[in-house]
Order: structure tokens, then C-alpha cells, then sequence
């Protein structure tokens, strides 16, 4: 019943939404606010993004396409920066916390299917395939995949920066060249 309630709930939201925003007043008034941001603005949103994305099963994507589309080059620079210091605390995260964590590492669900994922390819294309599959929420998402390898210390701090620098760059290029696009 309550599932219900949720499902009605969220609908009538974004029918509010649709209805509410017949003349385009909403969507005109986030392209006016995006264009004239300030960069410490732009930078603390960034920040927030960035631990958001940090935490494990946190549909971080979706923040950063919106991030993106909203404030331009600027928004994707930032975003894209963001990404890489909110997986990279997360897999530094996951360092600290394999060490207190070495005995039951092997129970963690996350790690569990990480393994049977990258148990026929190298540690950095898994890495870079499950960072890039849609879906990957399965696996903790971005947040809870970059924990998993820091848990498991199979990639060297060196590969996995390398990796998610490379990784996460197919998005900003889609947005910056217009294959993605939100209020235009």
C-alpha cells in the first residue's frame, strides 16, 4: 500500500511540473540563474557533488549531467573535476577502510560482485567498464564501486587515478559537444 502512495505521490509531483511550467517559467528562470553564476558558487556546489558522489549508491550521473548542462563549460569542467575527487575519496575511503576490515572483506556483497564481473578481464577495465555501465547502482554505483576496489587494494593508487581520469571523460565530451542536453 504504501508503494502506492510513493508512486501517486512522485507522479503528481512531476505532473505539478509539467502543468506548472506550461509558459517555460521555471525552465527560464534555472537558464538565467546558470548563466550568471559565480565561480565560488559554481565551486561549492562542485564540492558537495563530489562527496555526494563519494558516498556509496548515490546516483551521482544524474548530478553531474545536470551540473553540466546547466552552467556550460564551466559547469562541465567543474563537474568533471568533482567526479574525479568524489571517486578518488571513495576509493581512498575504501583503502582506510580495508585495513580495519581485512578479516570479513570477503562477506561485502560489493566486493562479492565486483569479482564475479572482473573475473575474466584486467582490474583497470573492470574498473573502467562498471564506472561506465548503466546500471551500475547494482554494484554500489560510482561511489560504491571505487570503494570496493580501494577495499579490495588490487589496483595501485597511480592505475585507478589514471583510470577514472579516462574513465569518466566520455560524459563531459558528450555534453560539451551536444549529444547531451537538459533545458536547451
Amino acid at each position: 500500500m504504501h508503494k502506492w502512495l510513493w508512486a501517486i505521490a512522485v507522479l503528481m509531483t512531476v505532473m505539478s511540473f509539467y502543468f506548472l511550467d506550461q509558459d517555460g517559467a521555471i525552465r527560464g528562470a534555472l537558464l538565467e540563474k546558470s548563466r550568471n553564476i559565480d565561480t565560488l558558487d559554481l565551486v561549492l556546489i562542485s564540492l558537495v557533488y563530489s562527496l555526494l558522489l563519494a558516498i556509496p549508491f548515490v546516483a551521482g550521473v544524474e548530478i553531474g549531467i545536470c551540473l553540466m548542462c546547466l552552467f556550460g563549460f564551466k559547469g562541465i569542467l567543474a563537474a568533471y573535476l568533482a567526479t574525479v575527487l568524489g571517486l578518488s575519496l571513495a576509493y581512498f575511503s575504501g583503502k582506510k577502510l580495508g585495513r580495519f576490515y581485512t578479516l570479513k572483506q570477503k562477506d561485502l556483497s560489493i566486493v562479492k560482485r565486483i569479482r564475479a564481473f572482473s573475473f575474466y578481464v584486467p582490474r583497470w577495465l573492470s574498473l573502467a567498464l562498471l564506472i561506465n555501465t548503466p546500471g551500475n547502482a547494482v554494484f554500489g554505483g560510482g561511489g560504491g564501486i571505487a570503494m570496493a576496489f580501494g577495499i579490495e587494494r588490487n589496483v595501485t593508487n597511480g592505475g585507478f587515478f589514471s583510470v577514472i581520469l579516462l574513465a569518466t571523460l566520455p560524459v563531459p565530451l558528450l555534453v560539451y559537444f551536444g549529444f547531451i542536453q537538459f533545458l536547451n
